[in-house]
């Protein structure tokens, strides 16, 4: 006989525990601490150095705030499909620099929140839903799109793309009658994304932005997911995010002091 350490539920090896027992050991305190302290001071240290920065006219701190919809491949056990059903967020600031020809570079430190819900069914079983949460690095290059509409020239919107590392700062999990729970031991604490954006420049200091990522180190360890799972076994276990959010930048764009293109 086995005796749970958390909820006391006896069971034989022979016998598989019920939900109940699953719910609680999905949602039971994670003990392994990451360095969220240490990433935290960091990043108040580096945006701070910003600011300094921002003093010399070349380089501008900023805010962001970003309602995100995110999904992680393979983590659907209805139909193996992609439904964007977690719905998240991203805070953090900006270090942004201009540069020729309405090209402009940017270096951001963002909390954001990850991962996958799946909904129950109409029995109200097979709820699941799984937390990856981030401080996260994206450096992003934004170029500036310029058309003409009934001869008016148009020069509002931008496409932007680039990379981010990020690093695990909260798991969790929380299941009901699910028949899969993932564990913290496949769950990778490292995200490498790549990512795609549009953006729509309001004025030199507010711009809205929709970015897609998609990292390629997956968040899931791919062995870990059941076969019958996947559709896409290219994009198994990866994280997927899409944002929609407001960008500040502060300060007075010097435009007159970039440097000319060689």
């Amino acid at each position: 006989m086995q005796i749970c350490k958390i909820c006391g539920y006896c069971f034989s090896r022979k016998k598989s525990p019920p939900s109940l027992y699953i719910y609680i050991m999905s949602t039971a305190p994670n003990k392994t601490k990451l360095p969220m302290r240490r990433i935290f001071i960091f990043s108040t240290l580096l945006f701070l150095f910003s600011l300094q920065l921002n003093a010399q006219n070349r380089f501008h701190a900023g805010l962001s705030a970003c309602a995100a919809i995110t999904d992680v491949q393979g983590t659907d056990p209805f139909d193996a499909d992609v439904d964007f059903h977690h719905l998240g967020f991203s805070v953090g600031g900006i270090v942004h620099t201009q540069l020729q020809d309405g090209n402009s570079f940017q270096f951001e430190i963002n909390y954001i929140t990850k991962g996958s819900s799946q909904l129950p069914d109409s029995a109200n079983n097979g709820a699941y839903k799984l937390t990856l949460n981030y401080v996260e690095v994206p450096i992003v290059f934004r170029h500036q799109l310029g058309f003409n509409v009934n001869k008016k020239s148009m020069s509002k919107f931008e496409i932007e793309f680039g990379a981010s590392a990020g690093a695990l700062v909260h798991y969790g999990e929380t299941v009901n009658n699910y028949a899969q729970t993932f564990g913290k031991e496949n769950v990778h604490k490292v995200d490498l994304s790549i990512l795609l954006g549009f953006n729509y420049v309001l004025s030199q200091h507010i711009y809205f932005g929709f970015r897609y990522s998609n990292s390629v180190i997956p968040a899931l360890r791919r062995n870990s997911i059941p076969t019958y799972f996947l559709r896409f076994a290219f994009n198994n276990g990866n994280n997927m995010v899409g944002q929609l959010g407001i960008h500040f930048i502060f300060g007075k764009m010097d435009t007159e002091n970039v440097p000319p293109a060689q």
